[in-house]
């Protein structure tokens, strides 16, 4: 049977505190996205909640009124697992999200602080408001839940197509533009490493190493002596690219990143045990000042360092 619970008056206090929130939540990430960056997750939630009960779509409001949590319940329930389940596999991931809010650099479960957990609940909430919202308004009532399709008067022809072209030109907008942020860099390839050129490449692939994890891996369990022989390359090229390796794959550091510790005089992770971020973080600016690159955040530097006094080692 499901779920029954007291009715929850909806109208007056809890409708303007919905929309107000939603319409603030849209609003000051733009304003202020250092410290209102967590709003954005109810932008989607409060201002759809408040029309969908208002219009007659499926909405969590409206199951409140009516005394039926049960929607609400597993949708944070569901929520909460399917973030458990994305940190876990992007904590092992090669390419993934590393996280660095202010202040909770050191209060992380996997990548994500324990703070960040509670966004998953309410991201799962807002998926399901402005899902309802789109079926409802584009789809003619039409939802993945049979209880929830009901007629509704669909959107025009020209008027969808039109909604539809927006939508997909705002989404690759702000996606190109996201990406130029939020990627800071991206999985290093053995021709970027210091010391290999397009021979020193083409010769380590024929001894089957073709990525800088392998070339690393295969320095350490042979030595920089005996992978010389096997490769037939200076020892002094393969200790470069393996110092930069090393480096470049470090808490995702990347190659250019690694390329500015090297010439701030950082040769190896455990160099960075006992490094101060702030005086660092001073010589990596004067560093890519000279060479052009843009210099990495504070907060990069200091997840590179807290990585490396917990590891002691590379902790990818």
């Amino acid at each position: 049977s499901e779920l029954r619970s007291r009715p929850v008056k909806v109208q007056g206090p809890l409708m303007y505190f919905c929309a107000g929130f939603g319409g603030l939540c849209t609003v000051l990430p733009l304003v202020w996205p250092r410290y209102a960056f967590w709003m954005v997750w109810g932008a989607a939630l409060g201002v759809p909640e408040v029309i969908n009960y208002r219009s007659g779509a499926p909405s969590l409001l409206r199951d409140l009124e009516t005394g039926r949590p049960g929607r609400l319940l597993r949708l944070l329930l569901g929520g909460l697992w399917a973030g458990i389940a994305w940190e876990s596999l992007n904590y092992w991931a090669r390419c993934k999200w590393i996280y660095t809010v202010p202040g909770m650099e050191d209060w992380k479960l996997f990548e994500m602080p324990f703070l960040g957990f509670l966004g998953f609940p309410a991201l799962s909430l807002a998926a399901f408001a402005f899902y309802a919202l789109v079926c409802h308004a584009l789809r003619g009532g039409r939802h993945w839940e049979a209880m929830d399709s009901q007629p509704a008067r669909a959107m025009p022809r020209l008027r969808f197509a039109f909604a539809a072209s927006a939508a997909i030109m705002f989404s690759a907008t702000t996606f190109v533009a996201l990406t130029n942020v939020n990627v800071e860099s991206r999985r290093p390839l053995l021709a970027e490493l210091e010391g290999m050129d397009g021979g020193a490449v083409a010769q380590l692939r024929t001894v089957g190493i073709r990525t800088p994890e392998q070339l690393h891996r295969a320095v350490e369990t042979d030595g920089v002596a005996a992978f010389c022989r096997r490769t037939r390359l200076a020892a002094e090229q393969i200790d470069r690219a393996y110092l930069h390796a090393a480096l470049a794959l470090h808490k995702g550091m990347g190659p250019r990143n690694a390329k500015l510790l090297l010439a701030a005089g950082v040769t190896r992770v455990v160099d960075l045990v006992l490094a101060n971020p702030q005086d660092l973080y001073g010589r990596l600016l004067a560093v890519a000042a000279q060479y052009g690159f843009p210099p990495p955040r504070l907060a990069e530097v200091k997840v590179w360092i807290r990585a490396a006094r917990v590891a002691g080692s590379i902790r990818r």
